[in-house]
C-alpha cells in the first residue's frame, strides 16, 4: 500500500529532497488552561514524502521572538481504501513539563514545484487541522510567589500550506538551509531569537540559491505573521520601552 500510495504523490524518484511549510497559529482554549501561556504559530519545513519535520514557533508577546526546534516532529502519512491524510506530530518535554502536537489534513490538493527545468506536480494536504495538549507539575520548582502551581492547556492548531514559501523552501538543497532561510526572513520583519539562540555557521558545501538565481516571493504579501512595517513597529516599541526606562527615577 505505501509504495502504491507514494507513487500516487509523485514522490518516488525524486532527484533531490523536496519540502512542504505550513504556516500554524495555535488558539489557546483559555476554558481548558489554567498557568498556560504558549507561542502563537509555528513553520514547519517538512519532507515531502514524510520523515523528520522541523519547527519554528513564534510569539509575539513582549516583542517578536522565534525558537527553532530542528527535526523535532514526524510528518507522515496515514491511508486505507477509504481516506487519505497527513499527519503532524511532536512530544516536547522540557524537565517536568511536556506538550503534544497532533494535526491532521487530508490529502486534497495538487501542489505544482520546480524539478530542474520542468514542474511537477504532487497531492498534498492543503490545511491541517490538530490540538496541542501541555502540563507541568512544577515538582521541579514549586508553587510561586501568589500561591500559583503545576500548569494545564489545551490550544487548536489550524494550518496552512504555504505555497509561496514552499516554492522558496525548495531551492535549498537540505531541510535546515530551507528552515534558516524561514528564520532569515522572520528577521527581516523585526523577529529575534528567543533566549539569545544562535543561528551555525553556513555550510559552504550547501546548494543554495543565488540572489541571481532565486525566484523569492515576499511572504509579506500573503503573511498575517509578516505584517507590513514589522520590523518598524517592533523598533519603536522598543525605542519607547528604552525611554520609558530611561526617564524612570532611580532609588
Amino acid at each position: 500500500m505505501i509504495p502504491a500510495l507514494l507513487l500516487m504523490l509523485g514522490v518516488v524518484g525524486s532527484a533531490r529532497a523536496q519540502f512542504l511549510v505550513y504556516e500554524l497559529t495555535f488558539e489557546v482554549n483559555a476554558n481548558e488552561s489554567v498557568n498556560f501561556q504558549f507561542y502563537s504559530g509555528a513553520y514547519v519545513v517538512a519532507p515531502l514524502d514524510g520523515g523528520a519535520a522541523s519547527l519554528i514557533l513564534t510569539t509575539e508577546e513582549g516583542g517578536y521572538f522565534y525558537s527553532c526546534a530542528p527535526e523535532a516532529a514526524r510528518f507522515f502519512f496515514a491511508a486505507n481504501p477509504q481516506s487519505q491524510q497527513v499527519v503532524l506530530s511532536a512530544l516536547a518535554l522540557n524537565g517536568s513539563a511536556q506538550a503534544l502536537y497532533t494535526a491532521r489534513g487530508a490529502v486534497n490538493h495538487t501542489l505544482t514545484l520546480p524539478q530542474g527545468e520542468n514542474w511537477r506536480a504532487y497531492r498534498v494536504a492543503q490545511e491541517l487541522q490538530g490540538r496541542l495538549i501541555a502540563a507541568d507539575d512544577d515538582s521541579a520548582s514549586g508553587p510561586l510567589a501568589d500561591g500559583s502551581l503545576g500548569m494545564v492547556g489545551t490550544a487548536v492548531i489550524h494550518g496552512v500550506l504555504r505555497e509561496d514559501l514552499t516554492t522558496n523552501a525548495n531551492q535549498f538543497a537540505t531541510q535546515t538551509d530551507a528552515m534558516w532561510y524561514l528564520v532569515g526572513l522572520l528577521e527581516r520583519y523585526g523577529y529575534v531569537a528567543e533566549g539569545g539562540q544562535a543561528r551555525p555557521a553556513a555550510d559552504e558545501s550547501t546548494d543554495a540559491p543565488s540572489e541571481a538565481s532565486a525566484e523569492v516571493v515576499d511572504p509579506a504579501v500573503y503573511n498575517p505573521l509578516f505584517p507590513s512595517g514589522a520590523a518598524e513597529e517592533a523598533e519603536r516599541q522598543m525605542e519607547a520601552v528604552t525611554e520609558a526606562t530611561q526617564m524612570e527615577p532611580r532609588p
